[in-house]
């Protein structure tokens, strides 16, 4: 997986990005409800849509709402982080296991990780995650679907 230039999270040009997709405001219901989906669509434990923002992660929504239990947290400690500077979808079978995952505070928690990126003006604003407490081998229809409601939960929250 090719990353981003290593300043990528703080590029003034995506930081601007971030503040006017208007993620970053109030949760929205319609936010929140692509969360329920995405958990029974993928058959996940948790979803979670995160911005970040330079060196925080911001929790927009999650179901259930305790996978989220701080409104934030440092970035570096997030797989969101990763789907960000990689700008595509991230999937991990098993963090526990996998040498660039396993040391994340999270990682004996949540198992399996399927991240896909939340775009706006061109630039990757976050990312829309689904959680499992065990290992996971995520499948192409996983990855299109995640990146589907990806695209769907910046629509969310303009009207």
């Amino acid at each position: 997986m090719k990353r981003r230039r290593a300043d990528y999270l703080t590029d003034p040009a995506r930081l601007a990005a971030v503040r006017a997709s208007g993620l970053l405001g109030l949760v929205r219901a319609r936010l929140q409800a692509l969360t329920v989906q995405a958990r029974f669509q993928l058959d996940a434990d948790a979803a979670q849509v995160n911005v970040v923002d330079g060196e925080l992660l911001h929790h927009a929504a999650a179901s259930p709402p305790a996978s989220a239990p701080t409104p934030t947290d440092p970035a570096e400690t997030s797989g969101c982080r990763v789907v960000v500077e990689v700008g595509d979808v991230v999937a991990v079978d098993d963090t526990a296991t996998d040498a660039a995952w396993c040391d994340l505070p999270w990682a004996g928690t949540w198992r399996g990780y399927l991240g896909a990126p939340v775009r706006y003006d061109g630039e990757t604003v976050g990312s829309f995650c689904v959680l499992t407490r065990q290992p996971r081998e995520w499948t192409d229809q996983d990855r299109e679907a995640l990146r589907a409601l990806a695209v769907r939960a910046l629509t969310s929250t303009s009207t």
